[in-house]
C-alpha cells in the first residue's frame, strides 16, 4: 500500500470543546475528506486530540487541505492551536482490531 498519512494535533480552550469537535468530526468527516482511508483520533489530554488521517496517496491527502482549513474554521472560537506533520505510511498492519 503506498498510503499517505497526515497527523494532526489540536489544542482546545476546554474539554467541552474538544468533545463538541470530536461529535461533529465523526458525525461530518466522510463528507469533509472523501478520499480518507482512516482516521483515528486519539485524546493525549483533556483539552488536545491527536489525529492520524491516512490516505491513498500523497495528491488525495494535498487536495483535503483546502477541507481541513474549513472544517477547522468552525471550531475558530474554541481551538487554541493545532498543526500536522504529513509523510508516507511505512508500516502498515492491523494485528488485533478487537
Amino acid at each position: 500500500m503506498s498510503a499517505y498519512a497526515r497527523i494532526n494535533h489540536a489544542e482546545f480552550e476546554s474539554e467541552d470543546a474538544l468533545t463538541h469537535f470530536e461529535k461533529e468530526y465523526n458525525k461530518h468527516f466522510r463528507t469533509w475528506f472523501p478520499d480518507i482511508k482512516i482516521a483515528i483520533g486519539v485524546r493525549t489530554g483533556l483539552k488536545s486530540l491527536l489525529m492520524l488521517s491516512v490516505y491513498p496517496s500523497e495528491a488525495a491527502a494535498d487536495a483535503s487541505l483546502k477541507a481541513r482549513q474549513e472544517s477547522l474554521a468552525l471550531f475558530s472560537g474554541t481551538l487554541r492551536d493545532e498543526f500536522y506533520s504529513a509523510g508516507s505510511v511505512s508500516v502498515w498492519g492491523i494485528v488485533d482490531p478487537s
